[in-house]
């Protein structure tokens, strides 16, 4: 399935967000995805609004390889996240 390489902000955090609620327990994806908003895209980089320096590190350092595969399965390329 083609998908358009130049996503909103909204329509790319979306289609992540569903791929992160089918990996993840519903308890893990409340925890650390709940209070994430999509803020923008720019040029390759998706930038997200976390509530905590913490939150950001726990998902760096957790979770940026699935976040990254998602990207990669959606728009077919590699963005920074």
């Amino acid at each position: 399935m083609e998908h358009q390489l130049e996503l909103s902000a909204d329509d790319l955090w979306e289609e992540i967000s569903g791929r992160l609620r089918e990996a993840l327990s519903d308890g893990t994806y409340g925890k650390w995805f709940d209070d994430v908003h999509d803020l923008s895209v720019e040029g390759d980089t998706l930038v997200l609004a976390v509530p905590s320096e913490f939150t950001r590190d726990w998902i760096e350092g957790h979770f940026l390889g699935l976040i990254g595969a998602a990207v990669r399965d959606i728009v077919g390329i590699e963005r920074e996240t």
